[in-house]
């Protein structure tokens, strides 16, 4: 597939301005930021990040690709191998951006990665640029049916909302009212139903932090939750992406604003996690350098 053509390119300066922005919001320069990204074999995201105040050693790419991976490693970027689901659960460098150019639909290993970001404390004040392609969706019909002619960056954001619900409701700390749950700007009623009920949440309860508001129960602030929407552009094939960049919902953050307590991992299970301890160690010299 081909990344260097205009409209990606025009997309790519908005995704890392719009970047910069929401980390202002949470008061973090560019220079500060840690930030993971898909790379690709050309690793074209590198030279804008470090055009926009990212620092070299904060750059970390993700590659599945074993010639790609040696070609980023070559360029002198930080790189972990592997899938992008497993460096998100088993992170625990302190995270402030990642970019998610999947250039797929919302599957299997999207709907892992959108878990393991609310549930990882390491991005309880991170921000995520997703890109995906609209259509082809690979999830049960009822999901389908919930996203069907929504922006799909926009879509991502309301199902890590959701994830956060569902797990607060298993565990008992935050009951759910129908209200509250759909009380955000960019999250329509009935969307908010469908997707309530695709993943089994009751929708009557109140939360017991109702004077939070939900929205920023989960972003820990009422401020800057809406995420950027970016208007979609297509593909060289004809195809049609839409990209969203805003704050990761946080089950800690909410966790925090009820008394309770983050829990970091304290093991590493993939590969994935193995290197990316490995980088933190890299990282270390070379910011003493």
């Amino acid at each position: 597939m081909d990344y260097d053509y205009g409209p990606k390119r025009n997309w790519r300066r908005w995704i890392y301005n719009r970047a910069v922005e929401h980390l202002e919001s949470l008061s973090i320069r560019p220079r500060d930021a840690v930030v993971l990204y898909l790379a690709g074999e050309q690793n074209f995201d590198r030279e804008i990040a470090l055009s926009k105040g990212f620092l070299g050693h904060n750059l970390i790419a993700v590659e599945r690709d074993r010639l790609a991976i040696q070609k980023i490693k070559d360029s002198g970027t930080l790189c972990v191998s592997g899938e992008l689901s497993k460096v998100l659960m088993d992170c625990t460098i302190e995270t402030s951006l990642i970019v998610a150019d999947f250039c797929s639909p919302i599957c299997g290993e999207v709907l892992s990665c959108l878990v393991n970001l609310v549930n990882n404390p390491r991005f309880k004040k991170c921000i995520l640029a997703i890109n995906l392609l609209r259509g082809r969706e690979c999830l049960p019909e009822d999901w389908q049916e919930s996203i069907r002619g929504k922006h799909r960056g926009q879509a991502a954001f309301g199902i890590m909302f959701h994830l956060c619900l569902a797990c607060f409701h298993r565990c008992g700390c935050v009951r759910i009212s129908g209200n509250n749950a759909i009380n955000l700007d960019w999250h329509g009623s009935a969307e908010a139903k469908r997707l309530s009920a695709a993943f089994g949440l009751p929708i009557e309860d109140y939360c017991k932090k109702r004077e939070l508001g939900l929205a920023s129960f989960f972003w820990g602030t009422p401020r800057g939750i809406v995420p950027s929407e970016h208007p979609g552009y297509l593909s060289t094939s004809g195809q049609m992406f839409d990209s969203c960049v805003g704050r990761i919902p946080s089950v800690s953050t909410a966790l925090e604003a009820v008394g309770g307590k983050c829990e970091y991992p304290t093991s590493v299970t993939s590969k994935e996690g193995r290197s990316l301890v490995a980088i933190r160690a890299v990282r270390t010299r070379l910011q003493k350098a």
